[in-house]
């Protein structure tokens, strides 16, 4: 479930107009700066094929090793055509090879499916050690999953929250330092594996000598009646918690998500071990409690529209343009003369390569039949509209959430 910050850009309460007209972009540039956005953990975190990440991590929580195993077979033929005759095989129980129908899908695995093929040779050799393939895998790889149903939790948890109360009220967390949530802005996307920022040196308590501090350890307080009739603290700055086994993790006192929340939320999406550990697997896949700020505020926030005809031009300038002191026009010249080469090279027409491989419009007579006439001059290339953002976040914030602010214009609650 996603909701949308209320008062934030995606909430309809804009003037209205065109998403590229200036003012309304300068308008939701000021609401985004002063109201953030929901800290989701963006789709990325949950794969893109039909078999969620999350579902993997809760059969590894609950020790569904076999099922686990399968699903992450069945993503990867999704993704990687030359695999499906190695899922075949190995889906094939009933089939004559019976247990050696593991070697067999190790041998018609593609080479560079790693960690199918690592899981595979533990089958080939073990036919009923499922446990065993799973922790053949990278650990980060396998600890990805059970973050992704961390991950999913924390998600449900933030919507039920906004929904419910979207302020902050008296028995929320914050941390007992009010150091900023979130950590320091860095050039992270969010697509790495940090459930908040603790896998990241951006985690620092100040009120501890700017030493490192993993967030699990660090100290939290509630926020006081009179502090919540206050301005001092925003969305941004309270936490909601991970969901972990360890016992000093607090959760907030808001009946929406308290403890007891989360635990028919945890329930509910099969996650319970999570909270309990039951099956001794925290410290394997260290899936460990932590905080997570339930907003964010970006920072050097920029939004801008441009016109360009194109598909190929460079709307912006990358890092080794900069360095080079390239203009966007000559790298966009540039880029379309590499194209030119490389079609040439392939028997391609160039003129098409640096086009874009996009037919132009036709100019239409007032009869309204399409001008068919041949010469150049009578092509228009139709003028396109971008939206160029610019931003820094924490460590562990989502770029893809603060664009749903942008680009989602409803005020209900989605079900993606």
């Amino acid at each position: 479930n996603v909701a949308t910050l209320p008062g934030g850009a995606g909430n309809g309460n804009g003037s209205g107009g065109s998403i590229t007209d200036e003012a309304v972009l300068a308008e939701y540039t000021d609401l985004l700066a002063t109201h953030g956005f929901l800290n989701y953990f963006g789709p990325q975190r949950f794969g893109t094929t039909s078999v969620k990440t999350s579902d993997v991590g809760r059969c590894i929580a609950q020790r569904d090793f076999k099922q686990a195993v399968s699903l992450i077979m069945r993503s990867k033929a999704e993704v990687i055509p030359d695999f499906a005759r190695a899922l075949t095989i190995y889906e094939d129980a009933d089939g004559a090879l019976g247990n050696g129908r593991f070697a067999a899908a190790l041998a018609a695995c593609p080479h560079f499916c790693h960690d199918e093929r690592d899981m595979l040779n533990v089958l080939a050799t073990s036919p009923n050690n499922f446990e065993g393939a799973i922790v053949a895998m990278p650990r980060n790889t396998a600890m990805l999953y059970v973050h992704a149903l961390q991950s999913l939790v924390w998600n449900h948890m933030l919507t039920r929250r906004v929904t419910e109360c979207p302020r902050v009220v008296a028995g929320d967390l914050v941390y007992a330092n009010h150091a900023p949530a979130g950590g320091t802005p860095s050039g992270s996307n969010g697509d790495g594996d940090d459930n908040n920022d603790d896998a990241s040196r951006a985690d620092v308590d100040a009120g501890d000598g700017g030493r490192y501090v993993p967030t699990q350890q660090r100290t939290v307080r509630r926020v006081t009646e009179e502090e919540a009739a206050s301005t001092r603290f925003g969305l941004h700055d309270i936490l909601l918690p991970v969901p972990g086994p360890d016992d000093a993790i607090e959760y907030p006192l808001h009946p929406s998500c308290d403890r007891q929340a989360y635990e028919a939320c945890a329930a509910e999406l099969g996650a319970m071990a999570l909270l309990r550990d039951e099956h001794g697997l925290a410290s394997r896949f260290h899936f460990h409690g932590t905080y997570r700020a339930a907003a964010v505020l970006p920072r050097g926030l920029e939004l801008r529209s441009v016109e360009y005809s194109d598909p190929r031009q460079l709307l912006v300038e990358t890092d080794g343009m900069r360095l080079r002191g390239v203009s966007i026009d000559a790298g966009t010249r540039a880029m379309n003369a590499r194209e030119r080469k490389k079609a040439a090279a392939h028997g391609e027409d160039p003129a098409d390569a640096a086009a874009g491989r996009v037919l132009l419009q036709k100019p239409i007579e007032a009869s309204g039949h399409v001008n068919e006439a041949s010469n150049e001059e009578a092509l228009v290339a139709p003028v396109r509209h971008a939206i160029v953002c610019t931003f820094a976040l924490p460590a562990g914030a989502y770029a893809t959430s603060l664009l749903r602010e942008v680009f989602d214009f409803s005020d209900a609650v989605a079900t993606p």
